[in-house]
């Protein structure tokens, strides 16, 4: 049923115009997404996505999970195909709720693709209600609106407090508990020589000589081995769930016999699979019947919900809204996230200070837009004033101009850079990191965590470090193609004798060419003549080349320049060898300069460069490589940037860009669907 719901309310996004429905959302909720539909109906009909690749696969799923269910398109969802659909996720200490909120149109028809699970509906009014056991998923709706929530137990909850765990019988089932090291009747029975071992040990202590034959191995009968046989659940008439009552077993009669001299000898074991599948039954029924009690209680307040708090409450939720945005999400904070898993799901992580890492790190918020010439997605992080005040020193550094001269568009495939102040990084660093190192260590040795991150910053000369590195680089993908390389292995004989052996191997690789700022390189030339001198690095013209020995199994050799204050590595020995002559020629164009140039950290990416350069034998065949080849071919370029930070929130946006042959974003996301099928 979930499955089926879920594929459901992929298409709810397709609503216009209904009651918002967020009302209902309780104002601690960690994580919230919403779909639009009125920004999809404006740039692709019910039809036209019935009729995409998506839309066929849609119906085939729903068919499938419905059992029979008729299905011809989304109208058939029974979905009101107006409003806004809604997931958000709320944990408590004891259990937490996955939630979808989303509206309906045609009851009936919503009904209806409930399949065969629709006779197990409950109606109690006008709302109707439907229980999944499997995955404890409930399901209530009404002529208007449907709520889906599923349900996960906290047995951490129940680890913390014994007190608890046993007012609700829940204890830990570990595989490992079931393993039984005991003799029975059966293992000496199995076991001759431990029998006579036993024997023989006994009678020597007792002055008798040594039992042979079958008085050897003979076993009292009347000796019992006692079970623990576990009692039966009881519930009170409040349905509450009680420990199981305590077990009296009577303890056996312990007989004083000679010390045995015997021989160690490994006891007979043997694991209880028995024992461990009654005992996980029975725990698995008792946290289903609590998982569905408060479930249920919680999903019929949140359905009845029609005032009093919620998310709407909450600005920073307010400021991830937008009514021109197809899909927005909203997350309280990463902090939040983190504890809601890790604490107290498990304990020892509260000692990792790993979590500490995220604190000063406030909401988060992302617009999903669709337009006709890009699909894009923009992001902002709020950040408590002594992290904004940090990241303002960091990010007060913009890249290097001269990156621009060394790049040429009409070949590039992609690039990445960064770009942030040195020094100033340097000296925030150890406050960024103080949290963190100090809960890792315990509370015993928080004083001394911080007494050594003041001692890091005084010993370390940032600005030295600065005019080595200062903060700023590119690395450019000028190319991909075959390389041929030889590398060294190693083959063994029959005896196990080593021999190295060189071989050949053919594989696709990018060329790439950084390109980093350095105001002082001495130490970077004088790392680099040291290699000289040791004859793995040669040197030509002001050209460092790497010996294949340093570059290892590697399928390219690296070339390192120095040049007007910036540190070049390359894979393209032209490349760098036009550099270093001053005859390189570069052509950008002005949306990549402004993209590299204008922004703190950046990401572009050209799938149409890489058409015809992959080899048909590395992809699996002429036809994968030729759908594959589409596939790049009707794709637009995509890029990532940081738009900085103002007040205390920092940007960013990522952007699809629409190719001139597609109609929209929405269409073209629909025909890459379709490409990308004729891969497989």
């Amino acid at each position: 049923m979930k499955k089926l719901l879920l594929a459901a309310i992929l298409c709810s996004g397709f609503n216009l115009k209904a009651q918002d429905l967020a009302y209902k959302i309780p104002q601690a909720a960690v994580a919230v997404a919403s779909v639009k539909g009125a920004q999809f109906l404006e740039l692709c009909t019910v039809g036209e996505f019935n009729n995409s690749v998506l839309g066929k696969k849609l119906a085939e799923g729903i068919k499938k999970e419905g059992k029979g269910t008729q299905y011809s398109g989304i109208e058939d969802l029974g979905l009101q195909l107006q409003g806004t659909a809604y997931y958000y996720y709320l944990p408590t200490d004891s259990i937490s709720y996955n939630c979808l909120l989303f509206p309906l149109g045609d009851v009936s028809r919503f009904e209806h693709i409930l399949g065969s699970a629709a006779k197990r509906i409950e109606r109690k009014g006008t709302t109707r209600s439907l229980y999944d056991h499997s995955e404890n998923t409930l399901l209530l709706w009404n002529d208007q609106t449907a709520l889906l929530v599923v349900g996960s137990l906290k047995l951490s909850y129940f680890d913390t407090d014994s007190l608890r765990a046993a007012h609700y019988g829940i204890k830990r089932v570990n595989y490992g508990d079931y393993y039984r090291d005991e003799y029975t009747a059966d293992a000496f029975a199995a076991d001759t020589v431990v029998a006579a071992a036993a024997d023989s040990a006994w009678n020597i202590a007792a002055g008798a000589a040594p039992a042979s034959g079958e008085d050897a191995v003979a076993v009292d009968e009347d000796v019992k081995v006692a079970e623990y046989i576990p009692g039966p659940v009881a519930t009170d008439t409040a349905g509450i769930i009680e420990p199981p009552a305590a077990i009296d077993i009577a303890a056996p009669t312990v007989v004083e016999a000679p010390p045995m001299v015997v021989a160690e000898v490994a006891q007979p074991s043997y694991y209880d699979q028995e024992a461990y599948n009654r005992d996980y039954e029975a725990q698995k029924k008792i946290q289903d019947r609590l998982t569905r009690d408060w479930l249920s209680r919680y999903a019929a307040s949140a359905f009845e919900k029609t005032s009093g708090p919620s998310v709407l409450d909450n600005p920073d939720f307010l400021r991830s809204q937008d009514k021109n945005a197809a899909a927005t999400f909203y997350l309280s904070g990463m902090q939040n996230l983190y504890n809601s898993f890790s604490t107290p799901l498990y304990p020892a992580y509260r000692f990792s200070g790993l979590g500490n890492l995220l604190q000063g790190y406030g909401s988060i918020n992302a617009k999903f837009y669709l337009e006709k010439e890009k699909a894009y997605i923009n992001t902002e992080m709020m950040l408590e004033e002594g992290k904004a005040a940090a990241y303002k020193k960091i990010y007060a550094h913009k890249p290097n101009k001269q990156f621009a001269r060394y790049i040429n568009s009409d070949k590039l495939v992609g690039f990445m850079s960064y770009s942030f102040d040195t020094e100033h990084y340097l000296q925030e660093l150890p406050d960024l990191l103080r949290p963190a190192f100090s809960q890792y260590l315990g509370i015993r040795y928080g004083e001394e965590t911080s007494i050594g991150a003041d001692l890091f910053s005084l010993l370390l000369d940032e600005k030295a470090v600065a005019k080595v590195i200062k903060g700023d680089a590119v690395v450019l993908f000028t190319d991909i193609g075959p390389k041929e390389y030889t590398y060294t292995t190693y083959e063994y004989n029959d005896d196990y004798e080593r021999k190295e052996v060189t071989k050949t191997k053919t594989e696709t690789v990018p060329d790439f060419l950084f390109m980093m700022s350095s105001d002082d390189p001495r130490i970077i030339e004088r790392l680099l003549n040291y290699g000289v001198h040791k004859e793995r690095i040669t040197l030509k013209n002001g050209i460092y080349s790497f010996d294949d020995k340093l570059t290892g199994s590697s399928p390219f050799r690296l070339h390192m320049l120095i040049k007007d204050g910036i540190v070049f590595c390359g894979t393209a020995y032209r490349d760098i060898q036009q550099i270093a002559a001053g005859t390189y020629q570069g052509n950008i164009s002005k949306e990549q300069k402004d993209l590299l140039l204008k922004n703190n950290m950046a990401l572009y990416f050209n799938p149409k460069s890489m058409i015809g350069k992959l080899p048909r034998d590395e992809f699996g065949g002429y036809r994968k490589l030729e759908a594959l080849n589409t596939l790049l071919g009707n794709t637009g370029p995509m890029y990532a940037r940081t738009t900085g930070i103002k007040g205390n929130r920092i940007s960013g946006e990522l952007v699809a860009q629409v190719p001139g042959n597609k109609e929209n974003a929405l269409k073209y996301f629909l025909s890459m669907i379709e490409y990308a099928t004729k891969l497989d």
